[in-house]
């Protein structure tokens, strides 16, 4: 992840970010799931947020911002 850090230092929106980022995007979605079950209110930036940006056409993404209700794009 990032040289130094644990996982565990970052919630999992965050840690989410960083999976996609570096092409991790299995790793991504789990953190993404574990976000939204644990009600992260930062959720609700996930079509604005540049993190997202490498997966944000993706079906599997959309369904997220869809479950997060969002208006997908």
């Amino acid at each position: 992840m990032l040289h130094g850090a644990k996982e565990s230092e970052f919630g999992p929106y965050q840690v989410a970010q960083i999976y996609f980022s570096v092409g991790e995007n299995e790793k991504g979605y789990a953190a993404l799931e574990r976000a939204y079950q644990d009600h992260d209110w930062v959720m609700v930036n996930l079509l604005v947020d540049e993190g997202f940006a490498p997966v944000r056409r993706e079906p599997r993404f959309q369904s997220m911002v869809r479950r997060v209700g969002l208006p997908t794009v």
